[in-house]
């Protein structure tokens, strides 16, 4: 997996985050914190300033599937990753790529919730956030978060409820073995929070490799044409 270490430097690197509850900052920060360099909020940050850093990494929560903020986060690379992936294709060359500035950057994407340790959720996961080409290169690292259900409202409340009557109403034939685990999360709460999760992407930073497992290595399903849909 490791590689040999490629100086990383703090002032040219940063990671951006979106937490609502706090766990996702807790990981932005200890990730921050080994690499020596800022976290700082995705909404105090603007996407001018991406041009001072080599190596950006985001973060964020999980809510109905969706990591908060990645949305924006990916309007502001989608130059570069669609630059990279015409590369990819041959419609430019990388020469080309590269004097554009589409590879002066590193991106790395975390996501953290409650039940992001099955294969099956983490691909489920990425159909949800990564369902363009061009956001298909993006490596993904899951880390475990945090629930107290006595902070929700509104519509995360409302979330959580439809999300358990899925879970209760599932066949008994189609559940799961982490459901009935996760349906007492829902219930009584949990703290998955777990520093030394964050190992294999602040390694994978240090050495440019990136492990299969945190990345999409499925053939992307050929688009069907409009007259034989």
């Amino acid at each position: 997996m490791m590689q040999n270490d490629k100086k990383v430097d703090p002032q040219r690197t940063i990671v951006l985050y979106t937490s609502k509850y706090g766990a996702a900052e807790t990981y932005a920060r200890w990730i921050a914190e080994a690499l020596g360099c800022r976290a700082v909020p995705l909404d105090k940050f603007s996407k001018k300033e991406l041009r001072g850093y080599d190596t950006v990494i985001y973060g964020g929560g999980v809510q109905a599937g969706g990591i908060r903020g990645l949305e924006q986060f990916t309007k502001w690379i989608k130059g570069d990753l669609k630059l990279r992936q015409m590369a990819k294709r041959g419609t430019i060359s990388e020469a080309e790529a590269s004097e554009i500035g589409a590879f002066d950057r590193q991106y790395y994407i975390f996501a953290v919730g409650i039940s992001l340790d099955s294969e099956e959720n983490r691909l489920q996961l990425r159909d949800i956030n990564f369902d363009k080409d061009c956001l298909r290169e993006l490596p993904c690292f899951f880390l475990p978060g945090a629930f107290d259900p006595a902070k929700l409202a509104g519509v995360d409340k409302a979330i959580i409820k439809v999300a358990t009557k899925m879970f209760q109403d599932k066949p008994e034939a189609q559940a799961a073995a982490e459901d009935a685990q996760v349906l007492r999360y829902f219930e009584t709460g949990c703290d998955l929070i777990d520093r030394t999760r964050t190992t294999a992407l602040i390694e994978s930073v240090k050495s440019g490799a990136v492990p299969e497992e945190f990345r999409d290595t499925r053939e992307p399903e050929p688009k069907k044409s409009f007259w034989k849909r």
